[in-house]
């Protein structure tokens, strides 16, 4: 928690990822919780051959594009706090356990805690410096959470102040790069001047919004679908136990089909949410549906790839959570859920494919002008629920 008020609080979520940039403007207040002011959506340019600096380029331009647009519409942007969580591939997340164990039993402090998670900071940073070509000074760590801690194999709530001979934590971990969040800082005291920020991991941040919804415990899968990542995070036994990506999204799909139809890259997106809406006459939608087929086969194999290599060590939980922009296509769906990977579940079945809308998020929000089937809007809404959290 950030800070308490009992007076309402109004918060920017910002979901920031490869296909688009999402903006929701909500008021917390304790009695009536959360109420959606204003919200927007800007897609981000699609390339051939997307690079780092690119992307990034047109996210700073998507969120100027956001803001102006706030401004104009006559919204008073004035937020309390701003939560802007990032999605694959702007942060490298790893989780780690750490364990410790001496003859003797002995009192675990703060100061222990804290040389313990500094130690695998430091080597997480050092290990990351030659993946993004920095130098340690280049790197900015976005978060650290014990997920969970145990004493004597045994979980504990809290460990502080108690004593064992062993030792044991279950550390996330997720750094980005230090030039994009000083630049992103300077962003947003530009437009709304100095308050909170807070700036998270989407695998963190869904995790911990998701658990209250799932079972933790029993675990599950988190497919999220980006423009151009695919981020799987497998959740067994209330931790993050692992994440992994691969360059597949909903803009490889894009690409696909504007060369397969010899069209455009707008005019191949355009043709998509036609096909999402059922708008296609029956001829070309028979060419789409061809099309999306062979390219779904290909996004498939990447994907059971990485379902195969999450299961090596043992069966994995049977739900399979999809969420981000491409995550509403049927074709994705169809694929996740395949006979295929029922040797990978403890079950021994297909795994059951979840996809939320925001009319499944009801409980939690005042929707405002929102549309409640859009499964766009899905991950910016959950995002928001997070954000909730730190004004309690």
């Amino acid at each position: 928690m950030l800070f308490s008020s009992k007076h309402p609080k109004e918060i920017l979520v910002l979901d920031i990822g490869t296909a688009s940039v999402n903006a929701i403007l909500a008021r917390h207040a304790a009695e009536t919780g959360l109420e959606v002011i204003t919200s927007s959506r800007l897609g981000l340019k699609l390339l051939e051959n997307p690079d780092f600096k690119s992307m990034w380029r047109y996210v700073k331009e998507a969120l100027a594009g956001i803001f102006s647009a706030f401004r104009k519409d006559g919204a008073r942007v004035r937020p309390d706090f701003i939560f802007v969580v990032f999605s694959s591939p702007w942060y490298l997340s790893q989780t780690r356990i750490i364990r410790l164990e001496r003859p003797q039993a002995f009192t675990v402090n703060s100061k222990l805690l804290e040389e313990m998670i500094s130690e695998e900071l430091r080597l997480f940073t050092q290990k990351s410096q030659e993946k993004f070509q920095l130098s340690s000074e280049g790197i900015y760590i976005l978060e650290h959470d014990v997920m969970k801690a145990a004493l004597n194999g045994y979980p504990v709530r809290q460990a502080v102040g108690k004593k064992a001979r062993e030792l044991e934590l279950c550390l996330f971990m997720s750094l980005s790069r230090r030039e994009l969040m000083e630049e992103l800082r300077n962003i947003l005291e530009h437009w709304f001047g100095r308050c909170p920020v807070k700036i998270s991991s989407s695998s963190l941040e869904l995790f911990r919004i998701l658990s209250e919804r799932l079972d933790a415990q029993e675990g599950f899968l988190l497919a999220d679908v980006g423009g151009e990542i695919t981020e799987i995070s497998l959740v067994h036994g209330r931790i993050i136990e692992e994440v992994l990506t691969f360059a597949r999204g909903g803009h490889f799909i894009v690409r696909n089909l504007a060369s397969n139809l010899g069209i455009g890259l707008e005019e191949a997106f355009a043709l998509l949410r036609s096909k999402t809406r059922g708008e296609l006459k029956d001829s070309l939608d028979k060419k789409v549906t061809a099309v999306l087929e062979a390219v779904g086969k290909e996004w498939f194999r990447l994907f059971a790839q990485a379902v195969s290599e999450l299961g090596r060590a043992r069966p994995l939980p049977q739900n399979l959570v999809l969420v981000g922009g491409a995550a509403g296509l049927e074709v994705l769906k169809k694929f996740s859920g395949s006979e295929e990977l029922s040797q990978f579940t403890i079950l021994g079945r297909p795994f059951s494919v979840i996809t939320l809308l925001p009319e499944n998020l009801d409980s939690g929000f005042k929707f405002g002008n929102i549309d409640r089937k859009d499964p766009q809007m899905t991950l910016p809404l959950l995002l928001s629920l997070a954000a909730e959290k730190y004004v309690q």
